[in-house]
């Protein structure tokens, strides 16, 4: 099955991430936190600069681009890395969960049944 992963993920160049929350942080910008690729460990991506609300597409500001996989994961576990990363950098103290403002954008836009699927997340 993660052969059947990467290779969906070569044919469209998205990196596939489960377990996800959207954080924003002090900048203020929004990233994807989560499990990125099959098997892979929890990371979050840089900033992101576009976002496809109905197809769950993110890109980040150095290109690539995140698809988000199945429900979000827990919050706690997003706290925890944020929290660890605080101890490097205190500003990111500050950072807050917006998968629940993320979910409600989405819930409007795709009820709504608007072609425009492109949202705007990454301010």
């Amino acid at each position: 099955m993660a052969k059947v992963f990467a290779l969906l993920a070569a044919k469209t160049d998205e990196i596939r991430v489960t377990h996800w929350r959207l954080l924003q942080t002090y900048h203020p910008r929004w990233h994807v936190f989560g499990r990125f690729g099959a098997g892979g460990g929890f990371w979050i991506t840089p900033p992101l600069v576009f976002q496809d609300v109905r197809r769950l597409v993110a890109e980040a500001a150095n290109g690539k681009r995140y698809r988000l996989i199945g429900e979000p994961g827990m919050a706690s576990m997003a706290a925890s890395f944020v929290e660890c990363c605080a101890t490097f950098d205190a500003r990111l103290a500050c950072t807050v969960d917006v998968t629940a403002d993320f979910l409600d954008l989405r819930r409007r836009m795709v009820g709504e049944g608007s072609d425009g699927s492109q949202g705007e997340g990454g301010r």
